[in-house]
């Protein structure tokens, strides 16, 4: 992959097929694939080219059947296609992260299916997300854009401004743009291109940067004498071609809990915890008189989704940026399903390690109903810019092209209608392989259109 500072690249350079707005994990993952198909394509990154080389010590999983459906006691979610049609990118979006497709489909023996399913991720420092060789993608540094360019209706793409260094504003021109900017970016920029549409780009129906996701962890127990537990559940590490790599057991609610009880997704495991910090203050001294009489602290963690509401949004104040974009104000309040939903999950861990023969985790003092949760937020903010078939509630439809416009596509976990509990990683990655196939079957029956 070519890097380059856009101060040193002249104007003719800044012409492409395919023009891919943001260098993280989604983006080079839809740039390497297009450029390995041989698509001349062009990617900006705003940052000066020193990012992590991946998602370093993240646990990484694709979304369950489950999320993807439409659950009618959480409003709004449900995908419009099936996690059937995600399948055959799969070993591809696993190749990108440098993880093993095949560690992703074991499962954890032993769990009863009707309260808990086994679910494994993987972590490692050896991660790193291809972006293909020396005749992968062009990638500019120090290339902010400020605005995308429209036909006087905003149902097409001409360019996009970027401002560099020194405020100097240029244009790059492409066929096809693709916005991977994140979760709170993505819509920022839809939003702040009002000079065709007052109202923002592929915001007709007022749609960009609504449901923001933001999902919530917290310890919600302690295993005592964790020996066993650990034989069966605890995390390992294995060598890959690009380092070593931690795998992880770990559980989610089973479906039919979910259903019966009108909760969310939630995800735990267990994990090894230092002695001391913040985490031990948080499990009280009951907990702490159980791990004096193990061989060490591990915790049972919980993440729990988020369920999407259109009043969590991202939107624009008066204020603006050095570059003259204007700045996003966030707004993301919990969801009340959250603290209900880790309660019930923690206790039906407890009884799922009884009926195994495990010594059952010391529940968390808060977990009596009076006392608040200590919820964290996870990172990986989802939704803005919504996948629906229906424009009057989303943003992308199913193939994560912007509602009416023709040359404009979204990658990354801002396009999920529903976040699950899990890391998105994956399933945004499985989502930019298949994008990048279909621009590449566009690209090749029209190759010359601009």
């Amino acid at each position: 992959m070519l890097v380059d500072d856009l101060r040193t690249v002249g104007d003719r350079a800044l012409r492409a097929q395919v023009c891919v707005i943001g260098a993280g994990p989604a983006g080079l993952t839809v740039a390497g694939e297009l450029a390995a198909a041989g698509v001349d394509v062009l990617v900006l990154e705003q940052g000066d080219g020193t990012w992590p080389s991946g998602p370093p010590e993240e646990r990484s999983g694709f979304l369950d059947d489950l999320d993807f459906a439409s659950r009618p006691w959480i409003p709004g979610t449900g995908w419009p296609l099936g996690p059937g049609e995600l399948t055959p990118y799969r070993d591809r979006a696993c190749a990108h992260a440098g993880l093993d497709a095949a560690e992703n489909r074991r499962a954890t023996a032993e769990l009863d299916p009707s309260m808990l399913r086994a679910h494994t991720w993987q972590s490692g420092r050896g991660v790193r997300i291809a972006a293909g060789g020396p005749g992968g993608p062009r990638l500019y540094t120090h290339a902010t854009v400020t605005h995308l360019d429209t036909d006087r209706t905003g149902a097409h793409v001409n360019s996009v401004e970027v401002t560099g260094a020194g405020g100097r504003r240029r244009r790059v021109e492409a066929a096809r743009f693709v916005l991977a900017a994140g979760s709170i970016e993505t819509p920022r920029l839809l939003l702040a291109s009002r000079r065709a549409v007052a109202e923002g780009v592929g915001n007709r129906y007022d749609q960009v940067g609504r449901y923001l996701m933001a999902r919530r962890a917290a310890v919600v127990g302690e295993v005592p004498a964790p020996g066993a537990a650990l034989a069966r559940l605890g995390a390992r590490t294995r060598g890959t071609g690009r380092g070593r790599a931690r795998l992880i057991p770990g559980m989610t609610l089973a479906p039919d809990v979910q259903r019966s009880e009108r909760l969310l997704g939630a995800a735990l495991w267990l994990q090894e915890a230092p002695q001391g910090g913040r985490t031990r203050a948080l499990v009280g001294r009951a907990l702490r008189a159980a791990a004096g009489r193990s061989r060490g602290r591990v915790e049972l963690r919980c993440v729990v989704e988020h369920g999407p509401d259109r009043e969590n949004r991202v939107t624009l104040t008066e204020d603006t940026d050095a570059a003259g974009l204007p700045l996003a104000r966030v707004t993301c309040l919990p969801d009340p399903l959250q603290d209900r939903t880790a309660r019930r999950a923690a206790h039906v861990v407890a009884g799922e390690f009884r009926r195994l023969g495990l010594p059952a985790p010391v529940t968390a003092p808060w977990l009596d109903p009076a006392a608040p949760a200590p919820f964290t937020e996870v990172g990986h903010p989802a939704g803005t810019t919504r996948m629906s078939a229906d424009p009057r509630t989303g943003v992308v439809d199913a193939q994560c092209r912007v509602h009416g416009v023709d040359n404009l596509y979204v990658a990354g976990s801002s396009v999920f209608p529903a976040c699950g509990p899990g890391q998105p990683l994956l399933t945004a990655l499985a989502l930019a392989v298949r994008l990048a196939e279909r621009l590449h079957a566009d690209v090749a029956a029209r190759p010359t259109r601009r």
